[in-house]
């Protein structure tokens, strides 16, 4: 399983010495998803991703370590029944790693990757600014000067870019969304009373 301590930004290690990887997911706003081609060129191909897709992406995106196949089909296909929503699931995947592999002419075959049956998108591929916010609020919390709980600020209020996942309905979203918009606004607030002192 992933270690959530060690992710940094985009799902670098904390020491910031792990190149970050080639994709990188954004849920903050409307999400995107982009690939850093060999040249150095970033692709977006948002666009080419179905709606099942990008609702895959998110679900996983909000569980940074991970979570249960059962999980991500109950929310995802909530009205199906039997090898229905198994059949689903592992046809969602298999497309969306089919999609990206002719998007960036690259084998993406591990994007989402599994254990048994735990489920994570990979950090080695793909990097989450959620997963930056996640960090900056964990920084936060465990800062024990004024210097660091403020860089924990800043850097919470430069990842949230907008409401998470904008656009995008779902009952699972409704918790991380308002938690996520609670952080910043306490954010700004501290980083505002920070500077009138």
């Amino acid at each position: 399983y992933m270690d959530v301590d060690r992710v940094g930004i985009y799902g670098c290690s904390a020491g910031g010495q792990e190149p970050a990887p080639p994709a990188q997911l954004t849920v903050f706003g409307p999400p995107m998803l982009t690939w850093q081609r060999p040249d150095g060129a970033e692709q977006d191909f948002t666009s080419a991703l179905a709606p099942k897709h990008r609702a895959l992406l998110l679900f996983l995106a909000l569980h940074p370590t991970g979570t249960y196949r059962e999980a991500v089909r109950e929310a995802l296909w909530p009205d199906a029944r039997g090898n229905r929503r198994y059949n689903s699931y592992y046809a969602t995947v298999s497309q969306l790693h089919k999609r990206l592999a002719a998007a960036t002419g690259e084998p993406v075959s591990d994007l989402v990757r599994h254990d048994d049956e735990h489920v994570a998108l990979n950090p080695d591929l793909v990097g989450v600014d959620y997963w930056e916010f996640l960090s900056a609020e964990r920084d936060q919390r465990r800062a024990e000067t004024e210097r660091q709980r403020l860089a924990a600020w800043e850097r919470i209020v430069r990842t949230y870019r907008g409401e998470l996942a904008a656009g995008h309905s779902a009952l699972w979203l409704d918790g991380p969304r308002e938690a996520a918009h609670r952080t910043a606004v306490d954010a700004l607030s501290g980083m505002a009373a920070a500077h009138r002192m």
